[in-house]
């Protein structure tokens, strides 16, 4: 949290950033990361890592970069929007920080991130989260060099981290704060 007129910062779900950790990590693969492609029917599972190889040989590849270099382009244009919105209130001393999250689309549209296109996250998403005075409570994501940079930008809060295992409800098309039911009350000044 910042000083000044806005303390706070917005943290956003970032395909983009996911994209160039999963790059990284591709490079020393521990285990394969199993990519679901597609969440009807068919499912075509893959190596996601394997597509950042030279010649990757998986279909799924091309919509795995496409759809989310669509949906970062989009969530872009919604930040740039929030931030213009912000900065014409005096909130210029606000950080944007980028959460990694990787999306599976439905299947193949015509343009990705059009009204026709479905999507879900192939990992719990950090951004789906509960805070309750200093303490955030937030899902643990499965890919290690994701929830390393998670929890190393939290980190920078000075807010107590509790991860939990968000894989459940995440299934269901959930995360963490949908599994929580919070009442929030102002407190009397002292």
């Amino acid at each position: 949290q910042q000083a000044g007129k806005c303390p706070f910062d917005i943290l956003y779900a970032s395909p983009g950033k996911a994209t160039e950790l999963m790059k990284l990590e591709s490079k020393n693969k521990q285990r394969p990361l199993e990519y679901r492609y597609g969440f009807g029917k068919p499912v075509s599972k893959f190596d996601a890592y394997e597509c950042f190889e030279t010649k990757h040989s998986h279909p799924g590849c091309k919509d795995l970069f496409g759809a989310n270099k669509a949906y970062e382009k989009i969530i872009q244009k919604q930040i740039t929007k929030v931030r213009n919105a912000l900065d014409d209130q005096g909130c210029t001393n606000i950080k944007y920080q980028a959460m990694p999250v990787i999306f599976s689309p439905s299947g193949k549209v015509e343009s990705y991130g059009s009204k026709n296109d479905k999507t879900i996250t192939i990992d719990t998403n950090p951004r789906n989260n509960a805070l309750m005075g200093r303490t955030l409570i937030l899902p643990k994501q499965n890919l290690d060099n994701f929830h390393k940079y998670t929890q190393s930008l939290i980190e920078t809060y000075n807010l107590k981290t509790h991860f939990v295992d968000g894989t459940y409800v995440h299934r269901f098309n959930g995360g963490v704060h949908s599994a929580l039911n919070t009442r929030h009350a102002c407190s009397p000044h002292q």
